[in-house]
């Protein structure tokens, strides 16, 4: 089954009366709008200044959020696959004022508590390996050779 919000596979729908996926269920029961999708290169916002996705439609305020978890793309795949510029950020405006007053507020105990005192224990050794943590595993292609000539005249 397809989900008509997304275009997304799925293996049974959310719903008993309708086919959707789970995430497009909850985004609709949320009061979210599908937009239209925006053409490449463009950002837009909708009328509470979230940012609609290119692949789905969706609006949200932390649009790589959504990207990575819904589509599986990082931010540099779907900017890139959209012709978006790299400097351009995929939070709304709201969002972006609501972080700057919290690092305003909490600055001291975020920065010099937590980055510098605790981070001392965390912080990379010389002769040490690279920590690998947040490595994001990339996608598999699989091929499928059941379509595949197996037989060989020779």
């Amino acid at each position: 089954m397809i989900c008509p919000y997304c275009g997304e596979n799925i293996e049974q729908s959310y719903l008993k009366s309708k086919i959707t996926c789970q995430s497009c269920y909850l985004y609709n029961r949320r009061g979210g709008v599908i937009h239209a999708i925006p053409d490449p290169g463009t950002i837009v916002t909708d009328e509470h200044g979230n940012l609609v996705c290119h692949l789905c439609g969706q609006a949200h305020s932390k649009l790589g959020s959504h990207i990575y978890n819904k589509h599986n793309l990082t931010v540099e795949e779907y900017k890139e696959q959209f012709d978006i510029p790299q400097n351009a950020s995929l939070a709304s405006q709201q969002h972006q004022y609501k972080m700057r007053q919290y690092n305003i507020q909490y600055r001291e105990h975020v920065v010099y508590d937590n980055l510098i005192n605790k981070g001392r224990i965390t912080r990379f050794q010389p002769g040490q390996a690279h920590p690998k943590r947040h490595r994001r595993k990339k996608k598999l292609v699989y091929v499928s050779l059941a379509d595949a000539d197996t037989t060989s005249e020779e």
